[in-house]
């Protein structure tokens, strides 16, 4: 019996692991993952918003909803530059009035003591060649614009799962979009001064913002791509995204000055472009994501309604 044994080939541990089966830890890893998904399955079939809630987080993962935002966020800074100069350009004309532009810079628009002082001292160096520096600065904000244009565009087709396609009606929506822009920067520069008048119009100040960036975005997301014909079904990411946007005012009021101030000091001008390109990243994240919830919203209700429809 022992020279039997010792006759037998030497045990594979792995083999014999193997055909026993998956181990404890892949078993009750396996049972764990059926149990969740299981109970994902019978709360979406109950409670229709967790449903649209999982699709919307599936969409943003697959089609790299990070990368749009970051390349978003990159448009809209390319885009601020010509438009800084512009408003540098008008501040060259006010300090050759006398008025004291690091001042309105810091008290009334709150940009914070870097920021006011940067405008101050470019406005001062420009003030020899103010119309000139207008005149580039407006032609390049345009450009700038048709290119946030194209971005927009690409991030519409891919959140609606649409074919490629070259932008139309270019010149057109991004007239829009310039007018849409100077709109919401008329509203935050009202917003500062209301804040600053009490707490009842800074109340009055944050449904002022919301009701512009909801109908900025309305438009925006009708002369833009996608699936659903009528209008209305670009409301509720629209609401999604102003909510979004009062909420981020508050980082923006409060922390984003403080932020920047801080990072000019030890970083200098490459700390205010990384806190400005952080705080236009979660703007784009915002984009994104009010995108997805018409795309969802109207999966959902829309779709539904219109295969649903006789003839």
């Amino acid at each position: 019996m022992c020279a039997a044994r010792s006759d037998e080939p030497p045990t594979d541990r792995a083999a014999v692991v193997a055909s026993e089966g998956p181990s404890r830890l892949g078993r009750l890893r396996r049972v764990t993952t059926e149990g969740v998904t299981d109970v994902i399955d019978r709360t979406e079939r109950r409670w229709p918003p967790t449903a649209m809630a999982t699709n919307l987080v599936r969409r943003y993962r697959r089609i790299g909803g990070t990368v749009i935002a970051g390349n978003l966020a990159f448009r809209f800074f390319i885009w601020l530059l010509p438009t800084f100069l512009l408003v540098i350009a008008i501040a060259s004309v006010s300090a050759r009035s006398g008025v004291d532009v690091k001042a309105v810079g810091e008290d009334q628009l709150q940009l914070g003591g870097s920021l006011a002082d940067a405008l101050a001292t470019s406005a001062e160096q420009t003030q020899s060649s103010g119309l000139q520096a207008g005149l580039t600065a407006l032609v390049a904000m345009l450009y700038a614009s048709s290119v946030l244009v194209s971005a927009l565009h690409a991030a519409a087709v891919l959140g609606w799962d649409l074919p490629p396609e070259t932008p139309k009606r270019r010149v057109t929506i991004t007239a829009r979009l310039v007018g849409a822009l100077t709109l919401i920067a008329g509203v935050i520069a009202l917003n500062v001064a209301l804040r600053n008048s009490g707490p009842l119009l800074g109340v009055f100040s944050h449904v002022l913002s919301f009701t512009a960036v909801l109908a900025v975005l309305v438009g925006l997301f009708v002369s833009l791509p996608r699936r659903s014909t009528e209008w209305y079904w670009n409301l509720p990411g629209a609401v999604v995204g102003a909510a979004s946007y009062v909420a981020l005012q508050a980082y923006a009021v409060i922390w984003l000055p403080r932020t920047i101030e801080s990072k000019s000091t030890t970083y200098g001008t490459i700390g205010i472009a990384a806190s400005t390109l952080g705080y236009l990243f979660l703007i784009g994240t915002i984009i994104v994501v009010a995108t997805l919830v018409n795309v969802v919203w109207w999966e959902y209700f829309g779709s539904k309604r219109h295969n649903s429809s006789p003839g």
